[in-house]
């Protein structure tokens, strides 16, 4: 093969490449890092007539250039951003976080991003209640999947850096996650980060004052109930807003006016700031609890949401047979605001134990109730040699006993039993529920150290309920851990009439009864349905009596109602549920409330907890 052509052109690229101009880059150090440039640097100036090397310089200085202001820029901002940046971190357990994430959803930030986190599922602290007739199908049959498909996705602004401007100043926004360290999931999720120009945080206060106040008035009619759930062993628990709902009309709840008017001026005084002053002064804790007790259904939660949204305050419910600690009892109760309503309910039911006592064994055997009964009587004694031969020798009786008294425990009701051994001071019966326990490992002495402790929060108002107050231990009650009690009863006549005067009124009085209005029924019915015309027409019913009664005719039916049921013998909750069934047939509740009584009485008589029509 002849090479001595290509042997000739390569000599003509080396005599030009002397003719190429000072401007631009030698073709030598180019060739280092671009290998074969020189070949076609020659090539395209023997063809086109021109020198790339210009063009390569050209671009070589700009890549430079701009490379080099991004690093002067980067080495700036930095300085900058640790000098002359004031910041503030939200950490997603503080309540501060629910208010920034309510107020930045609505901001122009929010609306007008193009990198945004969309929910279809309830989103905390941003939830709005979607109370549109749009469900209800041709046949007035409620269809949720037409009913959610109106309902928009919540929309939040994605992780990362967002600027924002609010009265006359530029912020930065960042919502990040924070680092996972130790290959453990952390106790927060979450944190939030406000950013502001200037070497102090005043502007950015001002602005947190400012998303407080506006959330605060956004949730005015509405009570906000905060929860500690289990982490599942992802670290300490933490305050979570899990609902937020319309704040209850005290009218609503059952209750003598006078008990009602006792526990509202007594909750007035107490969250007056100036009671704050009086108490320091004097050296008193400022702390107020309540107790109210009585037969379940009567109201006693009731009033507690009622009391929460009288006065604006959040609620905080805990439970104590969630397995909650000590140690995580007293860091919950920490967290809390400086007022609250703090909510324990069935403190009976609690599973609260003594100090000094282990699990007991969960059975039903009467021999072991009395002998757990027996060691709770003894346990201050640990020198009693009887008490602990009865322990030994009992242990192979209730082994033999185990299998019959779990089969046996499911068909008869648990009885309490009184140890005689237990002194006359006690004076309490101790029931098997109560020997029991509960799942966690909550201590007598540890739930009051918690309450009254000379470490426990102030400020807030801590409602306890209970249906049982005889099995509530006499240091849980006392004043200064009680300080005053709200005793409910059964429905009286009074309260069975305002609660039928409650159920029919409306908000607007009408001064005649409008007639009744018939549902429109079509003849058809859908090709997916699987009812007939036939049974639709039986279960739904052929007039929707939405009748607005006159307050004199209102009056007099609510009389007649009033007197068909007996005082003190059904809950409120057992009359607003019949009442719900009638809600829009205020006669027919009327008519039909004798049957409804004869057969509850019958129920209640023969113990059975469900009633059959």
């Amino acid at each position: 093969m002849d090479f001595s052509r290509l042997q000739a052109i390569i000599s003509e690229f080396n005599s030009t490449n002397n003719n190429a101009t000072s401007t631009s880059v030698p073709s030598t150090v180019l060739e280092m890092f671009v290998p074969g440039y020189s070949t076609i640097a020659q090539l395209t100036f023997r063809y086109l007539g021109f020198d790339i090397g210009v063009f390569v310089t050209g671009w070589l200085v700009l890549f430079g250039l701009y490379h080099g202001a991004i690093f002067t820029y980067g080495l700036a901002y930095g300085y900058f951003s640790v000098y002359y940046t004031s910041s503030v971190v939200i950490d997603e357990s503080d309540i501060m976080y629910d208010h920034i994430m309510s107020w930045i959803a609505v901001q122009p930030m929010t609306t007008s991003s193009r990198r945004l986190t969309a929910a279809t599922r309830y989103v905390r602290g941003l939830e709005d209640a979607d109370d549109s007739d749009d469900g209800l199908d041709e046949y007035g049959i409620f269809n949720n999947v037409k009913w959610a498909g109106n309902i928009p996705p919540v929309y939040q602004p994605s992780f990362g850096d967002y600027n924002f401007y609010h009265q006359g100043r530029w912020f930065s926004f960042a919502r990040v996650k924070k680092e996972q360290t130790g290959g453990r999931r952390d106790s927060y999720d979450e944190q939030i980060v406000l950013c502001c120009k200037g070497r102090g945080t005043e502007p950015i206060k001002q602005l947190l004052i400012y998303v407080k106040r506006w959330s605060l008035n956004k949730a005015s009619t509405t009570t906000s109930i905060y929860q500690a759930p289990n982490q599942n062993g992802r670290g300490e628990r933490y305050w979570r807003r899990q609902s937020r709902r319309s704040s209850r009309p005290l009218s609503t709840v059952a209750l003598d006016q006078q008990q009602k008017g006792r526990v509202v001026a007594d909750i007035n005084e107490y969250l007056n700031p100036a009671t704050a002053r009086w108490y320091a002064a004097r050296g008193i804790p400022h702390r107020r609890g309540y107790l109210f007790h009585g037969p379940p259904g009567t109201g006693k939660t009731s009033l507690s949401f009622a009391l929460a949204g009288i006065f604006g305050l959040d609620m905080y419910c805990l439970s104590l047979n969630d397995g909650i600690t000590e140690s995580e009892l007293s860091s919950l109760l920490n967290q809390l605001p400086r007022r609250c309503f703090l909510l324990l309910e069935d403190i009976d039911a609690a599973g609260i134990r003594r100090d000094g006592l282990a699990s007991p064994i969960l059975a039903t055997d009467d021999a072991t109730v009395v002998l757990e009964a027996h060691q709770i009587g003894t346990q201050d004694k640990p020198d009693s040699t009887p008490s602990r031969a009865l322990s030994i020798l009992a242990w192979p009786l209730i082994l033999v006993q185990l299998p019959f008294s779990l089969f046996s425990g499911f068909a008869k009701q648990e009885e309490p039993v009184k140890d005689p051994a237990l002194p006359e001071a006690a004076g309490k019966p101790v029931s098997t529920e109560v020997l029991r326990g509960g799942s966690g490992s909550i201590s007598l002495s540890g739930l009051l150290n918690v309450i009254d402790g000379a470490a426990s929060h102030e400020g807030h108002v801590l409602i306890m309920t209970t249906n049982t107050p005889d099995k509530l231990d006499d240091a849980l009650t006392r004043p200064g851990r009680v300080d005053l009690q709200i005793g409910f009863t059964l429905a009286t006549r009074d309260q069975i009439r305002d609660m039928y005067m409650r159920m029919f009124s409306t908000d607007t009085a009408i001064s005649e009864i409008t007639p009744e209005t018939e549902v429109a029924m079509d003849n058809g019915i859908p090709a997916n349905a699987v009812e007939t015309h036939e049974f639709l027409g039986i279960c739904l019913p052929k007039k929707s009596v939405a009748a607005t009664l006159e307050l004199d005719k209102l009056g007099e039916m609510a009389q007649r109602f009033s007197d068909a049921l007996p005082e003190k013998i059904f809950s409120p909750a057992e009359v607003q549920g019949y009442l719900l069934m009638h809600k829009m047939e205020p006669k027919k509740a009327i008519e039909e409330v004798s049957k409804w009584k004869d057969e509850m009485l019958e129920a209640k008589k023969k113990g059975n907890k469900l009633v059959f029509t």
